[in-house]
């Protein structure tokens, strides 16, 4: 039993592209986003970003506290 893993890099750049296409819904996106589905896709991305983000974040309080 070691210590918690850090935070990933690889993990984190992820997640900064997934910000972009909530910011700029259909500009880095490959699937066409339109009236009709940007809440659907808002929503999706929005999901996807708060459970990659908690994953890393846990990463983050869970590495400190053993420190």
């Amino acid at each position: 039993m070691g210590p918690e893993p850090i935070p990933s890099r690889e993990a984190v750049i992820p997640i900064i592209y997934r910000v972009f296409r909530l910011l700029y819904p259909g500009y880095f996106s490959r699937q066409p986003v339109d009236a009709v589905n940007l809440s659907f896709f808002l929503g999706q991305e929005a999901v996807a970003l708060f459970e990659e983000l908690s994953r890393q974040i846990t990463l983050s309080f869970r590495h400190e506290c053993l420190r």
